[in-house]
């Protein structure tokens, strides 16, 4: 009789702790693609996506390079961060936004600036675009889903980089805090 009490008493610890230890699994790596099949189920969630990372600019300066200094209005160029489906080099409208919370990138047509981190392969200027070797991300973060021209959008916020990573290679490995600069030449 004691035995049985000996292993109820044992039990309850070993089950909680077989509770948090399965709440602490990474949860599961969603494509681009599934995501924007679940996104309203999504929203408001906490998510991991993998897809491949491009920055676009507002406006595009690629095909103009750097000008001469004062020669353009309004001199001010904004990064944004898409992570795309396997494939898709040029379709924002099928992307998922990184939040410019979670990554700010933004200067002038010269020059770039992004932080925290290093976005990987830019659509940026002419001189540096490689659509060849676009850098695979896994960002965790928060979706958000709105509805902007009767068009869905999705954005992913509050990145957790300590949880995210991206692909060197053949290896995964954690994204390194960092400030990067693009030149155009």
């Amino acid at each position: 009789m004691q035995s049985k009490s000996m292993i109820a008493q044992l039990a309850l610890p070993l089950g909680m702790a077989l509770m948090v230890t399965l709440a602490g699994c990474s949860q599961e790596t969603l494509t681009v693609s599934e995501v924007w099949e679940r996104a309203p189920e999504l929203d408001d969630q906490q998510i991991r996506v993998r897809g491949w990372a491009h920055v676009y600019t507002d406006p595009y300066v690629g095909l103009i390079g750097c000008p001469p200094a004062g020669t353009i209005e309004n001199d001010v160029v904004v990064g944004r961060m898409f992570l795309l489906p396997e494939g898709d080099s040029a379709g924002m409208s099928s992307g998922i936004v990184v939040s410019e919370a979670s990554l700010l990138c933004e200067g002038d047509h010269c020059g770039l600036s992004c932080a925290p981190f290093d976005p990987g392969d830019m659509a940026y200027c002419s001189a540096i675009r490689d659509y060849e070797t676009p850098r695979q991300f896994e960002m965790v973060g928060t979706l958000r889903v709105s509805q902007e021209e009767g068009e869905m959008k999705l954005v992913l916020e509050a990145i957790k980089l300590a949880e995210s990573r991206r692909l060197m290679g053949e290896t995964w490995e954690p994204i390194p805090t960092t400030t990067v600069e693009y030149w155009c030449p």
